[in-house]
């Protein structure tokens, strides 16, 4: 998660960015939406299309919507 939030996540010089691919095809019908909850907070986040590597060993997902109360 800290390698995500920093933007590092799919750099090369990193071990989670290379993924012995650095081709990455658009998945446009892609949909995935869940709730995450703590003893405090709910949130329910939304995503939409992503990013799979030409070996399908690694796919980014798109965020479209993030909501919390």
């Amino acid at each position: 998660m800290k390698s995500m939030l920093s933007g590092s996540y799919t750099e090369d010089d990193t071990k989670f960015g290379h993924f012995d691919s650095t081709t990455y095809f658009y998945i446009q019908d892609l949909s995935v939406t869940y709730n995450l909850t703590t003893d405090r907070e709910s949130f329910e986040i939304e995503h939409e299309g992503g990013f799979l590597n030409d070996l399908k060993t690694r796919i980014i997902i798109l965020q479209k919507k993030f909501s919390g109360n």
